[in-house]
């Protein structure tokens, strides 16, 4: 893995932790794994809406991000276990 991957990855794994201290993010699974699930879905995103932009209206596009969103909230969200 890159650096720069790397280091948003440790960035990631510690606003997940800050999360967790005030209560704003479940802590049902060990913080390492759901900082890899977490980084592996926006990351998968990533790659998938830069291959596939060029082909999708605004629209799409945008409804796509926000059903990504709601997929990462549900698995943070502490309301959701």
């Amino acid at each position: 893995m890159s650096e720069a991957l790397t280091s948003i990855g440790r960035w990631l794994q510690d606003v997940l932790l800050a999360g967790r201290r005030q209560g704003q993010v479940r802590d049902d699974l060990p913080s390492e794994l759901q900082s890899r699930l977490v980084f592996a879905i926006l990351r998968t995103l990533d790659q998938w809406v830069a291959g596939t932009a060029s082909t999708m209206s605004v629209r799409e596009s945008a409804a796509y991000v926000r059903t990504a969103a709601e997929t990462v909230r549900r698995i943070l969200d502490p309301g959701c276990r």
